[in-house]
């Protein structure tokens, strides 16, 4: 197995054992000057080392040999080999490799980059779909606070053809149809020419229908349907008296009473449409 080098870095690294090519024993004694190391980068010709220094025996048949850093500017593989005269052919391999991959593999003291710039670069189109994600994958939980905001999007990025056709459930909005509910006053925001719409007061609540709307200060539009109900559809008393009376079918409380002198004319009339 190849031994790693960061990349562009003086290093030392150890070749042996150097074998004797008569009786087979290690050599002690071989210096090897630059000029008898040869380097190959990535299965390239073979040249001369860069760096001046000459590599001593250590022990046992081996020998530091000085590299730097023009010895290895270049990631991929690296032979170094060895010729002498009086020892078998001495070669070793060795894996460069960018300084932050070696960092990260073998020093441990830095993270590889999987940013989302280098991820997204690495993705072909359509790579990540709904299908590929757990459910409930993104979650509120899981984006930080302030991390999706308005400068994140690109203008027009969501707009009304990018969502489907019931692609904001009820459940969203807390029910089917949002009511207004009770304001004391409702004013546009600055961006909608700084409008004020005025005061919009006694508006029902979200429960409210608007059956129940004010039609005048004692009347709602309900009550109007129970006095016209009573009057165009419903049963009467007291007809051919001063004190004739309108009722809502089925119901015993008169909605409207009126009160008439001998000569047929309304004088007085009383609506009690709510009974």
């Amino acid at each position: 197995m190849s031994q790693f080098i960061r990349q562009s870095t003086v290093n030392t690294v150890q070749m042996g054992p150097a074998v004797s090519n008569l009786p087979g024993l290690a050599m002690n004694s071989l210096p090897h000057p630059p000029s008898a190391i040869y380097l190959s980068k990535n299965g390239g010709v073979f040249a001369v080392k860069s760096d001046t220094n000459t590599a001593y025996h250590n022990r046992d048949g081996y020998y530091p040999v000085p590299l730097n850093t023009t010895d290895t500017d270049t990631a991929g593989r690296l032979r170094l080999e060895v010729t002498d005269n009086s020892a078998l052919p001495l070669w070793e391999d060795y894996t460069v490799v960018p300084g932050p991959v070696y960092d990260w593999l073998i020093a441990g003291t830095n993270t590889l980059n999987v940013g989302t710039a280098a991820v997204a670069s690495s993705l072909a189109a359509g790579a990540i779909t709904a299908g590929t994600l757990a459910a409930n994958a993104i979650a509120a939980a899981a984006i930080a606070t302030g991390a999706l905001t308005a400068a994140k999007f690109a203008a027009g990025a969501i707009d009304d053809a990018a969502f489907a056709v019931g692609g904001l459930p009820n459940s969203v909005w807390g029910r089917p149809t949002r009511a207004i509910t009770d304001k004391d006053s409702f004013n546009l925001a600055a961006d909608q020419s700084g409008v004020t719409i005025g005061t919009v007061n006694n508006v029902p609540g979200a429960a409210a229908s608007v059956e129940y709307y004010p039609v005048t200060n004692s009347l709602r539009v309900i009550d109007m349907q129970r006095i016209g109900h009573a009057v165009m559809a419903g049963t009467s008393t007291g007809g051919g008296t001063t004190l004739p009376r309108f009722f809502e079918p089925g119901v015993a409380v008169p909605v409207v009473q009126a009160t008439v002198d001998t000569d047929g004319n309304r004088r007085l009339v009383s609506l009690t449409p709510g009974y």
